[in-house]
């Protein structure tokens, strides 16, 4: 196996502790081209979704450049990130039965500031940029959640 083969299949498996430097991942066979940049102290994000396969498939695609905890419903959410201050990004389905995604939104502005708020739905829609940093329409292209999330610390 050549030296750093190791390290890809290890990234496609989707967190790789000790790898340093910059790391080119090829995913599947639409050749979709992940950049990570590691970091010794990852940041944290928040996925919230009612369904589990989305919940999990979002945590794939974020784990290789965050650390990645999950919510079911808005409650849980709640808990989550009243429980771990290092959290530095939610991003949240919007129709999730008895609460929207903008209403966990609303709700992290308040308890969160700092927190990075990216929203993601099937269903085209308005925004308000009070309380939403950034949209992803699902369904979503391949590494286009992380870099909405670093787009947005870009920008806050």
């Amino acid at each position: 196996m050549r030296p750093f083969a190791h390290r890809a299949l290890d990234l496609v498996g989707l967190r790789h502790e000790s790898c340093r430097g910059l790391v080119l991942v090829m995913c599947g066979t639409n050749c979709a081209l992940s950049v990570i940049m590691p970091n010794d102290s990852l940041q944290t994000v928040l996925v919230v979704d009612d369904e589990a396969l989305v919940r999990r498939a979002l945590s794939r695609e974020l784990s290789a450049a965050y650390i990645v905890k999950t919510a079911g419903s808005v409650e849980e959410a709640l808990e989550i990130l009243a429980d771990d201050g290092r959290i530095c990004a939610v991003i949240t389905d919007y129709d999730m039965g008895s609460h929207t995604g903008d209403e966990l939104l609303a709700a992290v502005r308040r308890v969160a500031p700092h927190c990075a708020c990216i929203l993601v739905s099937g269903r085209p829609r308005a925004t308000d940029p009070a309380i939403c940093d950034a949209f992803v329409a699902k369904p979503w292209a391949l590494g286009r959640v992380v870099s909405a999330v670093q787009d947005v610390w870009v920008r806050l």
